[in-house]
């Protein structure tokens, strides 16, 4: 088994852990409090959007199965947004995001069910062509990444919502 695994391992494009350790480097800055200008909320899960779309295009069913996990999650994550002491402020046009390690969780998530289906499809090749594993993987894959999407737009909504309001340019907007 260990030799099996060691083998998985070096016969890993060295690209894949570039990769990795991007996500790791983004997803440990996220566990500090930030602030950042609205849209750089989306910059993440767009990325993963676009990898969602391009990696679940194999198969018809597998697309529509992560189209429609990762709108149901995104619409349901976006209409009850969690984030605990997230504010916009008006006067600098910043948000303040507490630390949090969910975003890390779900893009090392996200990653990780990636690199083990493309593992099993590698190891054997008639998978790839099974509804059952490509369904199930963008099932899940879809789901992710659509709460992942959903939260940013639930914090994005904060700093338009408190923009369309008339508030004094000093007050600070939250959600929990």
């Amino acid at each position: 088994m260990l030799i099996f695994l060691v083998n998985v391992l070096r016969g890993t494009p060295v690209w894949v852990w570039a990769i990795l350790a991007a996500l790791v480097s983004v997803g440990l800055r996220q566990l500090r409090a930030r602030s950042i200008k609205p849209w750089v909320v989306f910059v993440a899960p767009v990325v993963f959007l676009a990898i969602g779309v391009l990696s679940s295009g194999r198969h018809g069913a597998a697309f529509v199965a992560w189209t429609v996990a990762a709108l149901v999650s995104a619409f349901i994550a976006a209409a009850r947004p969690r984030g605990g002491n997230i504010r916009y402020e008006a006067q600098s046009g910043l948000i303040h995001i507490p630390g949090s390690a969910m975003p890390l969780f779900f893009m090392i998530t996200i990653f990780l069910i990636n690199y083990v289906t493309q593992v099993m499809f590698a190891i054997d090749p008639t998978k790839a062509t099974s509804i059952v594993w490509q369904v199930g993987s963008a099932i899940i894959m879809g789901t992710l990444t659509g709460v992942f999407f959903g939260r940013a737009v639930a914090i994005f909504r904060l700093s338009r919502n408190h923009s369309s309001a008339r508030v004094s340019s000093g007050s600070a907007r939250s959600i929990q």
